[in-house]
């Protein structure tokens, strides 16, 4: 179960209510199994208002699976990312799984834990729901 979850501001450790583009997060999350667990994955996914993933990533990619989880035990997990989204409003969705995805064994999954609001402030406007470094190179011909 995923007992107690947040987004801070990974340098002052303030809550998140409000990112800034370019901000480094960190989503803290506090898991307690309710049962023995031989396998246990966490996956974090970022929806935007529409409904569209726009960025997901689990610890059994990272190589990172606990196994073993004994009843009662709980796991601290963090999640540190540059926000490099768009402006506008975002909720994460984290999953509690035995492996990659959550098709063979979910143990807990739950939208929007999270809801939290993107601003630029300070960068070049763009558009979209990803803030890509670019630069723009224009050489006119003689």
């Amino acid at each position: 179960t995923i007992a107690n979850a947040q987004l801070i501001d990974s340098v002052s450790g303030d809550p998140v209510g409000t990112a800034v583009v370019g901000q480094t997060l960190k989503l803290q999350l506090e898991v307690s199994a309710n049962a023995d667990v031989p396998r246990l994955v966490l996956g974090v996914l970022i929806r935007d208002r529409t409904g569209h993933v726009v960025w997901g990533a689990n610890t059994f990619f990272s190589e990172q699976v606990e196994l073993q989880v004994a009843a009662g035990d709980t796991i601290n997990y963090e999640v540190e990312f540059v926000c490099s989204l768009g402006g506008g409003s975002y909720g994460i969705a984290c999953a509690l799984t035995d492996g990659p995805d959550h098709l063979n064994v979910n143990y807990e999954w739950q939208d929007n834990l999270i809801v939290f609001d993107v601003i630029n402030v300070g960068r070049a406007p763009f558009v979209g729901t990803s803030a890509i470094e670019h630069s723009f190179t224009a050489v006119r011909a003689a």
